[in-house]
């Protein structure tokens, strides 16, 4: 069962209130989306994932309120500026993504997220995309896996990794998740570490064939520019990669000044148009880290609109 991370802390830190209509950029499976219309009886949400199966069961879970306090559309929130067109409302009172991917994604085998079960190696958040994890451990070169383990998932052993994989597909095409976790455990062994050898070359390969990190500052700028004033944007990220983007976007709104340090006085002109509401990110308690263990890496940011 997919549990929401952080749930009282978005619902607190995103000043939920009455009649307010909130963004769910990442809907997901609807838990934060449940909470916050949990909230009061006129508050509406506007819920966006591209995972066709995830909206299919919020669609279930959500019937009663469905085109009338719920509105679901499946698209990215990177395409944000054309998606809200269709939308009942084109100005928000505050907004959540939440950018980890579900336990629900996880235990489908066939989607192929998990290094722990045999399924295809896919990892489409969107399935009607081409570009599979398939294709990426099959066609690019030692070099370029390389950059992607280390870039996308900090792998220290990401050249050992490439090489080993580029070997082993010249026999035959690596065509599963357990194939591609043994060859990891091969190079590196699971003794010592705290977390399973394969973690961070699976992290890499899902950024990469889902884009994750591509634009995700340009989408928060433009999800910021579609909150009315005094409203909040809050972010879940579950690695330093994402985290640092999202840090440095909200420090932009806060501090938007371009001119050279050495000046004594500001003479851009560029004023303010965000206030943190998280000078540091709020994260699980131990209680809910001891409930739901994948919860422990989540860091969520906040900020609001001053203009």
């Amino acid at each position: 069962m997919h549990e929401p991370v952080l749930v009282n802390e978005v619902i607190q830190l995103l000043g939920v209130k009455e009649k307010g209509i909130y963004l769910d950029g990442t809907v997901g499976l609807g838990g934060h989306t449940k909470a916050i219309l949990k909230i009061a009886p006129s508050i509406r949400v506007i819920g966006i994932d591209r995972d066709k199966k995830a909206l299919e069961e919020v669609k279930k879970k959500f019937k009663e309120e469905l085109n009338k306090r719920l509105y679901l559309y499946k698209g990215n929130f990177k395409d944000i500026m054309t998606m809200k067109k269709k939308f009942p409302v084109q100005k928000f009172q505050g907004a959540l993504l939440d950018l980890g991917f579900s336990s629900f994604q996880l235990a489908d085998s066939e989607r192929g997220f998990s290094f722990q079960q045999e399924g295809p190696l896919d990892m489409r958040m969107d399935s009607s995309q081409k570009e599979k994890a398939f294709d990426i451990v099959n066609t690019l070169s030692e070099e370029k896996l390389a950059d992607i383990f280390f870039q996308f998932g900090e792998e220290r052993l990401s050249r050992q990794i490439a090489k080993a994989i580029c070997q082993r597909r010249k026999k035959d095409p690596i065509q599963t998740t357990l194939q591609l976790s043994n060859l990891i455990c091969e190079i590196s062994p699971r003794w010592g570490q705290s977390i399973h050898p394969a973690t961070r070359v699976f992290q890499a390969l899902r950024i990469a064939v889902n884009e994750e990190l591509e634009g995700l500052d340009q989408a928060l700028k433009d999800i910021f520019q579609c909150l009315k004033e005094g409203g909040r944007l809050g972010v879940i990220s579950f690695h330093s990669l994402e985290d640092r983007i999202v840090k440095q976007t909200f420090y932009s709104f806060e501090n938007p000044c371009t001119c050279p340090s050495d000046f004594p006085k500001c003479v851009c002109g560029k004023k303010p148009v965000g206030k943190r509401i998280t000078q540091k990110p709020a994260v699980p308690s131990d209680e809910e880290i001891r409930k739901n263990p994948r919860s422990r890496s989540a860091k969520l940011r906040v900020i609001e609109r001053v203009k």
